[in-house]
């Protein structure tokens, strides 16, 4: 590789690593619980504020089932809004739901959820994009 083209590639590299460490400390930050789940409901992404409302660190969701923090007589609804948004094939639908969840050890409130499925080239959801407030 041309001197010139490594350089070049060097800058873009900083450049992208930059606008990624500012998207990580926005999303880490922000006020709001914000989590990225799997299309099967598993979450691979959790915020400061998420790990704080649900009683446990961000680290530790990861990993987890988001219906696990739905209380139990909620888990009908939250798996219907789940099974709507994997049946529709328009980008960017946001749904919103009111439900209780239950964090660990501490006790049931209710919580107002948008979501939005994030969609792969054919349109099937690769992964949901929730707030929770």
């Amino acid at each position: 590789m041309p001197p010139v083209q490594a350089e070049e590639l060097a800058r873009l590299c900083a450049r992208l690593e930059g606008e990624r460490a500012k998207y990580v400390d926005l999303f880490d930050n922000a006020p709001d619980a914000y989590v990225v789940t799997t299309a099967h409901g598993i979450l691979s992404e959790a915020n400061i504020a998420a790990g704080r409302l649900f009683g446990v660190t961000a680290r530790a969701l990861v990993g987890k089932a988001l219906i696990g923090f739905v209380a139990r007589q909620d888990t009908r609804q939250f798996r219907a809004l789940v099974r709507e948004l994997v049946g529709s094939a328009e980008r960017g639908d946001v749904r919103t739901l009111t439900i209780r969840m239950r964090p660990r050890g501490e006790p049931v409130f209710v919580a107002s959820l948008r979501v939005v499925a994030a969609r792969g080239l054919r349109g099937q959801p690769t992964a949901f994009r929730w707030t929770i407030r």
